[in-house]
């Protein structure tokens, strides 16, 4: 029920964003293509494997590490179910070019926060270890994206400002999110001050600079919103 709900949701999305088929006149090829929705449905069965037998590798997996076989709070919880299933989507959309479904349109028609989706991400990419090196830069890419600006605009789901204003104690799902963030802007700096000073200087520049970043996230997390990372990063 879950997956097939997925699946309408996103043949909807991709056959009222485009033509429902292409003519071909040569008559040395079959006169009609097969439908968009057709050619979507067989790379959604794709999906559908990948995402079982990760579900399995990760229950599999968690098991023996935690010594439990109890997972009924993880099982029941949509977030995670959805998070899972939109990076098997990517997975499967880019090694099949499909690019109109592509994050972000893919985590905006099945609503998924950004948050829930770097929650997933490194026990997505642990227990799919066989992934193609074009996979895990397209996941990084996504990463990236999320954490530079998609997670901090103003109209998207689970708004990371709103988040971290009411939540003082930083949760474990928030504090992954920064340790991930600051790890991005703490290689940028670096690049950046490498790049535009002397050796002498660049130590300590990058030093105040993070410092300064760091001071602006955690205490002022609104000068972030609807704003790209880098423009915080050059004002610190």
């Amino acid at each position: 029920k879950r997956l097939e709900s997925f699946r309408v949701l996103l043949n909807r999305e991709y056959t009222e964003s485009g033509p429902a088929g292409v003519i071909n006149f040569d008559d040395n090829v079959p006169k009609e293509k097969p439908s968009m929705s057709v050619r979507l449905n067989e790379h959604l069965v794709l999906v559908n494997k990948l995402y079982y037998r990760t579900l399995e590798s990760i229950l599999r997996g968690e098991s023996e590490r935690l010594k439990t076989c109890n997972f009924n709070a993880l099982l029941n919880n949509g977030n995670f179910h959805r998070s899972l299933y939109i990076w098997c989507l990517e997975v499967i959309l880019r090694s099949k070019e499909i690019l109109k479904l592509m994050y972000p349109k893919s985590a905006k028609v099945l609503k998924v926060g950004s948050l829930d989706l770097i929650k997933i991400v490194d026990c997505f990419i642990k227990y799919v270890p066989a992934l193609p090196r074009i996979s895990r830069q397209h996941i990084h890419s996504i990463e990236e994206n999320i954490m530079e600006e998609a997670a901090w605009r103003s109209d998207s789901i689970g708004q990371i400002v709103e988040i971290m204003k009411k939540d003082k104690t930083k949760s474990p799902q928030q504090n992954l999110f920064l340790r991930k963030l600051y790890t991005l802007a703490h290689n940028r700096i670096r690049k950046l001050c490498i790049g535009l000073f002397s050796t002498e200087s660049t130590t300590e520049l990058m030093r105040l600079t993070f410092s300064t970043f760091k001071y602006a996230v955690s205490r002022h997390p609104e000068l972030l919103q609807d704003r790209h990372l880098d423009h915080v990063i050059l004002c610190s």
